[in-house]
């Protein structure tokens, strides 16, 4: 189930539940329902087809992946960096091909003063992310 609120307001414009079959096809339902919030809170046709990109299944297909990586985050923005590293390589685990969990890596690795490693984890971002 998703909603979305009025920034301003904090008012609910919009909500939609999707099911999925599988674990593996909960990131599909959430682009679906966020494709259909889209539509329904008044976005025009020329910004729904300008910004149709996928949410997740650019980054990763992997829920677990997704987690992991959300949860780097979250630990990178305490400033909890070394905890970030590890989460970051764990998804990376999951899905070898996840660009943006390779991008945020580099970024945590610069914020630990490890320049190299940054400097590889950023040009494996750029290779996946070519395709």
């Amino acid at each position: 189930t998703m909603s979305a609120n009025a920034c301003a307001a904090g008012s609910a414009v919009g909500a939609r539940k999707e099911e999925a079959d599988s674990k593996t096809g909960v990131l599909h339902a959430v682009e679906e329902v966020t494709s259909r919030i889209r539509k329904d809170v008044g976005e025009s046709r020329a910004s729904l087809k300008q910004f149709d990109a996928p949410l997740f299944l650019y980054r990763t297909s992997s829920l677990e992946a997704i987690k992991a990586y959300s949860e780097a985050i979250r630990l990178s923005n305490s400033g909890k960096y070394d905890d970030a590293v590890r989460l970051y390589q764990y998804a990376i685990g999951l899905d070898p091909n996840f660009a943006l969990a390779y991008a945020d890596l580099s970024t945590t690795y610069f914020n630990l003063g490890g320049s190299r490693h940054a400097g590889d984890n950023i040009a494996l971002s750029a290779h996946f992310l070519r395709g």
